[in-house]
């Protein structure tokens, strides 16, 4: 935001596609992209997603100003739209592909579609961008052809209220992605392992309880004690990696509930998880305890 806010000088030469780019990738490195394998992947088809839905949106921006009255000549602008229609087909195959890839990738099984939130919300979204492609294939095949053979005062409003209808409806689709990304794809096929206990002891800091598997979570309830004293507040967090896989880390702040410190840990995939307990116990000790902990998955 700063530097859109910036001077213009941000804007030009080199700097436009740069910052562009930087923005487009920021949202690859956040949501269940990062903990999904194969990773490589998963990483290509978001960044694929996301540069599909940038250009669709950013040319139906971009058409809405080149319809307004008078901006531009009429044959010139009805070719600038057919041009956008045929890359945005492209475009709009880009998202398919690559949302299909994505969910084969996130969702556990099919049926993870209707049962959980996560699904819900996706066929949400999709429903929204079926909308939008009905939309455009209207502007594309009924709307431009028209104005091309005989444009008149009342075809072009009616072109540009119709984009406008089209961009609204991508931005309720990025709108949703923002919601549904945080979502837990796993949230209805939870199945709970017997827990085991976990305990270390490193730095003076004590470790003491439970790990146990609900899904692809880790749920971890366990007591910690400092140097013989109980640790009962303050900064706790864990974290952990997977370093036959190269994952992690993966961090949670865990929290004090009735005498106990509880976090949850999203680990998608089995394996001998090192899990990181860190407590803050004064200004400038935080002491850490590590544990291996092995994920069978789901």
């Amino acid at each position: 935001m700063v530097v859109v806010a910036g001077p213009a000088w941000w804007l030009r030469g080199p700097f436009a596609p740069v910052l562009a780019l930087v923005a487009l990738a920021a949202p690859v490195l956040v949501g269940h992209t990062l903990t999904a394998t194969p990773s490589w992947l998963m990483l290509t088809g978001d960044a694929v997603h996301l540069a599909a839905a940038a250009f669709w949106l950013g040319g139906l921006v971009g058409l809405v100003a080149v319809t307004v009255p008078g901006r531009v000549p009429a044959g010139d602008a009805a070719r600038v739209v057919a041009r956008f229609s045929g890359g945005a087909l492209v475009s709009v195959a880009a998202l398919a592909a690559s949302g299909v890839a994505m969910a084969a990738l996130v969702l556990p099984e099919p049926s993870a579609l209707v049962d959980g939130g996560y699904g819900r919300t996706l066929l949400l979204k999709v429903g929204v961008v079926v909308a939008a492609v009905v939309l455009a294939a209207w502007n594309r095949f009924a709307l431009v052809p028209a104005l091309r053979r005989a444009p008149d005062r009342e075809a072009w409003p009616r072109l540009r209220r119709m984009l406008a209808k089209e961009a609204a409806l991508v931005v309720t689709v990025a709108v949703i992605t923002g919601f549904f990304t945080q979502l837990d794809p796993h949230d209805a096929h939870h199945h709970v392992q017997a827990p085991v206990t976990i305990s270390a002891d490193s730095q003076g800091l004590r470790v003491d309880g439970e790990a146990s598997e609900r899904g692809q979570a880790l749920d971890l309830s366990f007591g910690l004690a400092y140097r013989g004293s109980a640790v009962t507040d303050g900064e706790v967090a864990v974290q952990a990696r997977l370093p036959e896989q190269s994952l992690g880390p993966i961090r949670a702040e865990a929290r004090f509930e009735d005498g106990r410190w509880v976090a949850s840990l999203p680990l998608p995939v089995e394996g001998a998880w090192q899990v990181q307990f860190t407590a803050r116990v004064s200004r400038f000790e935080s002491p850490i305890a590590l544990v291996t902990v092995d994920v069978a998955g789901s």
